[in-house]
């Protein structure tokens, strides 16, 4: 079929201030067939009031409402109301360019035949702050490739550098793909990782459709430090794909150890600075993750001195070095900050 149904999820909370934005933009698409389905999920504001508008004035916008369930609640209730042959989403207080569905849909019905299906199709997006400054993320070109070459050849440069997706709805049924509702960030990041394990051909797309507004608020709670419980639901979703991916694709298994490692350090984070962790708690929660040496790889000596300490279950002194190296850190950019007044 060359012309899909297109299901946009778009899920809300508090988000009056931009959504007029990020639906206006939906309406303003050159491709015409798609359904936006609006989760409002217990929203405090006004944005239920602004979703029921909108439905108003197209019967293509969607509207359900429930009790607040994070993100990934209201992107798994939008999975399940949705319709469409082809799916995506658009964070609330994010836009899209009038061609973004077009160019989607053009690159998924270019390669999707019989012989050869093309189930995913991957894009860039841009980066807009509020200072106006513009950046692109993600390495991407105009490119089809199968699933084995494009984990050891592509993957850093699009889903670790976070594009966005067109994903065919069939395959997100046929393997019961959902968000995983403990992991409170990243989590659109894992069920593209999922997306891309299961399916048969991937399309990546050079041109960047999709406009991510970066502001002081959401840019903080991205690099924050999660708490311990975040932190480990997130390691442990990613240990799971990540051992399934090297399994099927063992070439590429330095690479994605070496990607878990960045996921690891946010462990270390948030037990470092959670007040009054000791020791036993170290212990405690890197044993029930369960890693092997084959899991995690890097480079960095002192990085490898901090596995060899995990591996042979020296908790204490993977404990201290681990606070002398932020200490380092730490000093490193006091001494930084007073040469720069200086």
């Amino acid at each position: 079929m060359n012309n899909p149904l297109i299901s946009v999820l778009v899920p809300c909370y508090n988000v009056s201030p931009w959504l007029h934005r990020c639906l206006d933009s939906i309406l303003a698409q050159t491709y015409t067939n798609w359904e936006a389905i609006l989760v409002n999920d217990g929203s405090k504001d006004n944005t239920a009031d602004i979703l029921e508008e909108y439905a108003k004035i197209d019967s293509r916008f969607k509207v359900i409402h429930q009790e607040n369930r994070g993100h990934s609640g209201a992107r798994n209730t939008g999975i399940k109301h949705l319709s469409g042959e082809w799916m995506t989403w658009i964070d609330a207080d994010d836009a899209v360019t009038p061609d973004y569905l077009a160019d989607y849909v053009k690159s998924a019905m270019m390669q999707h035949t019989d012989a050869i299906p093309c189930d995913l199709v991957i894009a860039k997006n841009l980066c807009v702050y509020e200072s106006g400054e513009q950046c692109v993320i993600g390495e991407l070109d105009d490119a089809v490739y199968d699933v084995k070459d494009f984990v050891p050849h592509v993957l850093p440069k699009a889903i670790y550098g976070g594009a966005m997706f067109l994903v065919q709805t069939q395959l997100v049924k046929e393997n019961n793909l959902q968000l995983d509702e403990s992991v409170v960030y990243a989590e659109d990041y894992l069920f593209l990782q999922e997306a891309i394990l299961r399916a048969r051909r991937i399309h990546t797309i050079a041109k960047s459709g999709y406009i991510y507004y970066i502001r002081s608020s959401n840019s903080s709670a991205h690099n924050s430090k999660g708490t311990i419980q975040q932190e480990t639901a997130l390691f442990r979703h990613r240990i799971s794909l990540n051992r399934e991916m090297q399994q099927r694709y063992p070439h590429s298994a330095k690479l994605l150890a070496s990607e878990l490692t960045n996921t690891l350090n946010r462990v270390f984070n948030a037990l470092y600075y959670t007040p009054g962790i000791g020791c036993k708690q170290w212990q405690e929660t890197l044993e029930a993750l369960n890693i092997t040496p084959k899991d995690i790889h890097s480079s960095q000596l002192l990085k490898r001195i901090q596995y060899k300490m995990l591996f042979h279950k020296h908790y204490r002194l993977l404990q201290l070095c681990y606070q002398l190296e932020q200490i380092k850190m730490q000093a490193k950019q006091r001494l930084a900050q007073w040469l720069k007044r200086g």
